[in-house]
């Protein structure tokens, strides 16, 4: 007898393209791998202060940003290699969507898959608040 119950993963499917991605969300495990390799080259803070990042040229900028869609690229292939059937490893994933997703694509996968797996944080802007409050104000008149 199984004392541990099959996990019941939640999925999303994308229109990616022209076709169509299976999302899972990501276990209480790998969401623990996931975010320990995204964040295991950032300094823990000295003295209570977090030490702002400098980009001194093109070439750091550039270097930044291919860590930061690396990261995002790596939360989508999680998010795919949590099919039960999986063939293909995570790095397999990791690697073909580096390769074939455009950066004007991502977000089409990315933030599926964060929301998926309680990743995702939206950043609020001052139009967004003030759209908010005016949705509120209609639902309360």
């Amino acid at each position: 007898m199984n004392l541990v119950p099959t996990p019941i993963l939640e999925s999303e499917t994308v229109l990616f393209g022209q076709q169509e991605v299976e999302l899972f969300e990501l276990s209480a495990y790998h969401r623990c791998e996931y975010l320990q390799k995204t964040t295991e080259d950032i300094p823990l803070p000295q003295d209570e202060e977090v030490p702002e990042t400098e980009l001194e040229n093109f070439g750091q900028l550039w270097a930044f940003r291919v860590g930061e869609v690396s990261k995002k690229l790596l939360l989508v292939a999680y998010a795919i290699w949590m099919k039960p059937d999986c063939q293909d490893s995570l790095e397999q994933i990791h690697q073909g969507l580096i390769r074939s997703v455009t950066p004007k694509l991502i977000d089409v996968l990315y933030v599926p898959a964060a929301k998926l797996s309680g990743l995702y944080v939206e950043v609020k802007t001052e139009e967004a608040d003030s759209e908010n409050e005016s949705e509120e104000a209609e639902k309360k008149g």
